[in-house]
């Protein structure tokens, strides 16, 4: 099978039958704000590990409005605000809480996240951001640094907690 090839505009928009859709992706549930007030749970695939020493992780959340569907993230405003945000593994099969919690976004007058999708925000050792009780793995992050790229904003955050499974 021959493969497409074309090269993008700069100021393209509309990637539609361009968005590699098969590179492969897990999603996190990043979670921010503070656990007992304003807080959300944004589902993002745009993450990775980028430092071992200091352990650091990476997040890209959407930072302006965009045609297609691309909305400013209130998790984006959270941590900014905040300087904090935790990133939590989901747990397996929870595709249809990914759909939920992706559906809308958390903001103003929208039902909590953590209440309609039945999740148990906790506190955390190091930050006020919510840790998610159901994921079996959570890293607690502090905000170091942030990359603009175009619409989105990369968020490093240095990992202060670790929670997981069998962990003391």
């Amino acid at each position: 099978m021959a493969r497409r090839a074309r090269m993008l505009a700069e100021t393209e928009t509309d990637l539609a039958g361009s968005w590699p859709c098969r590179y492969p992706t897990s999603v996190v549930w990043v979670s921010a704000g503070t656990w007992d007030g304003a807080r959300t749970i944004c589902p993002v695939v745009a993450h990775m590990v980028c430092c071992r020493h200091p352990f650091s992780v990476a997040i890209g959340l959407c930072r302006t409005e965009v045609a297609g569907g691309y909305y400013r993230r209130y998790a984006y405003d959270l941590a900014k605000e905040t300087g904090e945000f935790v990133v939590n593994q989901p747990p397996v099969d929870s595709d249809a809480l990914t759909a939920l919690l992706g559906s809308y976004s958390g903001r103003g007058e929208a039902p909590d996240k953590f209440a309609r999708a039945g999740l148990t925000a906790e506190r955390g050792l190091c930050v006020a951001a919510p840790v998610i009780a159901e994921c079996p793995l959570s890293l607690e992050c502090a905000v170091t640094d942030e990359v603009i790229v175009g619409t989105h904003a990369v968020l490093i955050g240095r990992v202060l907690a670790i929670h997981g499974e069998g962990r003391s």
